[in-house]
């Protein structure tokens, strides 16, 4: 699955209104949230032929209007390997992982988890109902105007 807002998250100033690379301690990040995101890496890197290439905070509040109040963050994680497809391809794991970002970093409501260096990428997110789900992927042009809470542009 690739995601539009991903590529421009990644790619533009778009969706990207700064980055936080979790391998330096940030003050405003709480010690649940810094544990969650050590305990996120720590996984990913048990995993055998699978790197993390980059894994940073963005600011998704331009890209969705309606994204969950007080938690206009996301936790992009992009990774190199054999094994990423797999990875991206276990919807229990990504939301296992996702859910644990989440609950633990009050500022963040969207994981996403990439290939590097290319769009392909799953998009996971905190729904109203409190559960985290993958996001429903949308054909370029099946939307009209600005995407809503839950949908991304996949191709």
């Amino acid at each position: 699955m690739l995601s539009l807002c991903g590529l421009l998250t990644f790619n533009s100033v778009t969706c990207q209104a700064y980055v936080e690379d979790t391998g330096r301690v940030n003050a405003a990040t709480s010690s649940s949230c810094q544990v969650a995101l050590q305990a996120v890496r720590a996984k990913l890197k048990e995993l055998p032929n699978l790197e993390i290439a980059s894994f940073a905070k963005r600011d998704i509040s331009k890209a969705y209007s309606d994204y969950p109040k007080e938690r206009p963050d996301r936790y992009s994680i992009d990774m190199r390997g054999n094994q990423v497809v797999n990875l991206l391809n276990s919807p229990q794991l990504m939301t296992t992982l996702a859910t644990q970002i989440i609950d633990n970093c009050k500022t963040v409501s969207s994981v996403s988890f990439g290939l590097a260096n290319t769009d392909y990428g799953v998009l996971l997110g905190l729904m109203p109902n409190g559960t985290v789900q993958k996001f429903e992927c949308l054909e370029p042009g099946q939307a009209r105007g600005e995407l809503v809470w839950g949908r991304t542009y996949c191709f």
